[in-house]
């Protein structure tokens, strides 16, 4: 695995993943981000008034299809060919609606004009905002991949999470109904076990002194200052929290490397957030807006 000395807590432009990495649903609300209010920042409406970056219903993504013997697995969950033109990379959480909504309205045009095609790359990266729930149904995300069925695990979650795609509602997932998820999508049942019960375990021990302290009757904030870089040392040797870390750091990368006249926008990062051949969209847009993108970049490869 890659280097991950680097701390959890340093970078101010990614606060929210920070929040949700330190452990507690007290600490983020100390942070003063709360998911509402990052989710109007980025969509610019509640999801009871549709604005302008969301889509009307359009047919469910189908299941990806299973090829012969054990699959492939990739240093992140892909979809397409791996040398096409175009490279979507989306930050994204299990616990977000506007995710869903994506997933449901947006994502299947997407798959079937230019992943299928093979004129488009598709990656998942997770940015978990919405506290501990968020943070285990990454991991859960993670442990499917390492059986290489991330897709298949990834779209049957959103479906539980947000019952009858019901995004004005909301289940929270314990590590059983994750268990239940994964034996119904097909994961070997043992191995999806250990990989979340080892992570669930060895959080717990990581965050001991911290929940202490909030629940001795401390300010969140101060606990933080007093347990958060001794837990942060401890949650980085785990090795699913080592590959949300991971994802963390290549948003950081993505956001250096924006065009000038991007960079603005990653003021207000939130899920979903793609990048598109290294160009930022933020929100669950419509498929026409993800189009013109995607046309001018492929536009620009036939040119070279």
């Amino acid at each position: 695995m890659a280097n991950r000395s680097g701390k959890l807590f340093a970078n101010p432009i990614v606060i929210v993943v920070i929040a949700a990495l330190v452990i507690a649903a007290a600490l983020i609300a100390a942070s003063q981000f709360s998911a509402e209010r990052e989710q109007q920042a980025v969509i610019g409406s509640e999801p009871e008034e549709p604005g302008e970056e969301e889509a009307q219903p359009t047919e469910e993504p189908s299941p990806p299809e299973q090829g012969q013997g054990p699959p492939m697995v990739t240093a992140e969950p892909t979809k397409g060919d791996p040398d096409a033109p175009v490279t979507i990379v989306e930050f994204a959480e299990f616990y977000c609606p506007f995710c869903a909504r994506y997933l449901w309205e947006t994502f299947p045009k997407i798959e079937r004009e230019y992943i299928e095609k093979g004129l488009v790359k598709y990656e998942f990266h997770n940015l978990p905002i919405h506290g501990p729930p968020a943070l285990l149904a990454a991991v859960a995300g993670e442990c499917a991949h390492q059986q290489g069925r991330f897709w298949k695990f990834h779209d049957h979650l959103f479906e539980t999470v947000f019952p009858g795609r019901n995004v004005y509602q909301q289940e929270q997932l314990d590590i059983d109904d994750l268990k239940s998820a994964a034996t119904a999508v097909g994961l070997d049942a043992e191995s999806f076990s250990r990989c979340i019960e080892g992570y669930d375990e060895h959080y717990k021990s990581c965050v001991v002194d911290y929940t202490q302290c909030v629940e001795g009757g401390k300010k969140p904030e101060q606990c933080a200052e007093e347990f958060g870089e001794q837990a942060n040392q401890c949650l980085s040797q785990i090795e699913m929290m080592g590959k949300i870390q991971e994802d963390r750091e290549e948003l950081n990368t993505l956001i250096t490397q924006l065009p000038p006249d991007e960079r603005g926008k990653a003021n207000r990062i939130g899920t979903p957030t793609f990048f598109i051949n290294g160009h930022i969209l933020i929100g669950a847009q419509p498929f026409e807006n993800f189009q013109q993108v995607i046309e001018r970049e492929l536009q620009e490869a036939q040119g070279d």
